[in-house]
């Protein structure tokens, strides 16, 4: 394991956007084949808007779709560069003027020594709020229009069924991921070197990856079943 860690380390070094890209094609390939796995076995059972016992519902997700894994992939892959790029200007434009673990250790004699801590404190963390209102509030959003709308054509869908498609599961997948990823990227921000941002927050992606995968599959039921 640690001479794969070390061959990686060496390859994003070297070659960073070619590296993040094949680590998610790989990452967002396992997100969705856990999906199918869980679909396939019915985990999540029938989604609310196909109704099994109608003869003009598709049919239900019996066998692996190895089409489907390499267009979530290819395009999850070609956002990674983005992913790359767009860390470094957080990094540069809201750079950290203090060590946080530095800051977090300081023991202050008295009141007033506190106070100060108290505000460096504040100042250090500040940086980690500003990137963490850009990423949340102006780079995913742009993340998940790409993403639904880059499958969307993929998949052969009209410019309607597309917006259909962003404004059913694109927006709520963003909605409820601003639930969990401030946090994940909170820590990301805060302590995970630059050229491990982009992987570490795709290694959460590998089950949330499964989550928009299948709501993908699921609305792409929907649109089957309104075109019959």
């Amino acid at each position: 394991m640690s001479t794969l860690f070390n061959f990686w380390k060496k390859s994003a070094a070297s070659r960073p956007y070619l590296t993040i890209l094949l680590t998610e094609i790989v990452l967002s390939s396992s997100g969705d084949l856990i999906a199918q796995t869980l679909e396939i076995n019915n985990v999540f059972g029938t989604p609310k808007h196909q109704n099994p016992s109608t003869e003009t519902s598709p049919p239900a997700h019996t066998e692996y779709d190895f089409n489907r894994t390499l267009r979530f992939a290819f395009c999850a892959s070609l956002l990674s560069p983005l992913g790359v790029r767009w860390h470094r200007f957080l990094d540069s434009r809201f750079p950290f003027t203090l060590n946080l673990k530095t800051v977090h250790s300081a023991s202050p004699p008295n009141l007033s020594s506190k106070v100060s801590i108290l505000l460096q404190r504040a100042s250090a963390w500040s940086p980690v709020a500003k990137r963490l209102f850009c990423d949340q509030l102006l780079f995913e959003p742009i993340l998940y229009l790409s993403l639904f709308s880059g499958l969307g054509l993929l998949e052969g869908l009209n410019r309607f069924e597309i917006k259909d498609k962003l404004t059913n599961v694109a927006f709520p997948a963003y909605v409820t991921g601003l639930a969990l990823y401030p946090f994940v990227q909170a820590v990301n921000f805060s302590f995970v070197p630059l050229i491990y941002r982009v992987p570490f927050s795709s290694s959460f992606d590998i089950f949330w990856d499964s989550y928009l995968s299948f709501s993908n599959s699921a609305s792409m039921t929907q649109i089957k079943q309104q075109n019959q």
